[in-house]
């Protein structure tokens, strides 16, 4: 789907925006060591 965003939006709109369209998140952690 295409988004009406104006150039520069803020991350707070383009949040709000894509509210209904997402299908799945993910969220990925790395732990790192020597």
């Amino acid at each position: 789907a295409r988004l009406d965003l104006a150039p520069g939006a803020s991350k707070a709109s383009l949040l709000e925006s894509i509210k209904g369209h997402i299908l799945a998140q993910a969220r990925l952690v790395g732990r790192y060591g020597r």
